[in-house]
């Protein structure tokens, strides 16, 4: 395994692992909440979490990606997604993007399944032209969330290791 590998794949452990928290908001429910609040962008937010998403919700890929199924996409850097997990947890989470320069998209849906990661990233990669590897996160409630599907893929959208629907069985 590469050492590019082997940091997706903890990444995505700690992920997972950090993600049970906001899975248990959605429990019984099939991961989907039952009265869902405003999307994050229209919700009261500390300045600090409100400037981490109105920056990513003005990235220019964002636009394509909604219109491709994501009812809310956020598109930033590995550094703003690990301060946006901390901010939303409300303490220091273990570190959820693998490079501080890596882009994180996170593509979110409540009313229908969201579009599965291994569709969104090569929309992502075809509109935002990536200069390095990314990960996209996809999901039912407000990031950071236990997603539906996680995955790392290269500059170019293939895919380069995940879970969730879309991508092919680990077992």
């Amino acid at each position: 395994m590469s050492a590019g590998g082997a940091r997706a794949g903890l990444a995505l452990a700690a992920l997972l692992s950090a993600g049970t928290i906001a899975c248990k908001r959605g429990a019984g429910t099939g991961g989907a909440p039952t009265a869902p609040a405003p999307l994050l962008t229209a919700q009261t937010l500390t300045p600090e979490l409100r400037a981490l998403v109105d920056r990513a919700h003005a990235h220019p890929a964002v636009a394509t990606l909604e219109a491709a199924g994501c009812e809310l996409a956020l598109v930033m850097s590995g550094a703003d997604y690990n301060r946006f997990v901390d901010l939303r947890h409300g303490a220091k989470m273990p570190a959820q993007a693998s490079g501080s320069t890596e882009q994180v998209v996170t593509c979110q849906s409540r009313a229908t399944p969201p579009p599965d990661c291994a569709d969104v990233a090569p929309i992502f990669a075809r509109v935002a032209r990536p200069s390095g590897p990314f990960q996209v996160f996809s999901g039912y409630v407000d990031p950071p969330f236990a997603p539906r599907c996680a995955g790392q893929h290269d500059k170019d959208g293939r895919f380069v290791g995940g879970e969730g629907p879309g991508y092919p069985s680990s077992r």
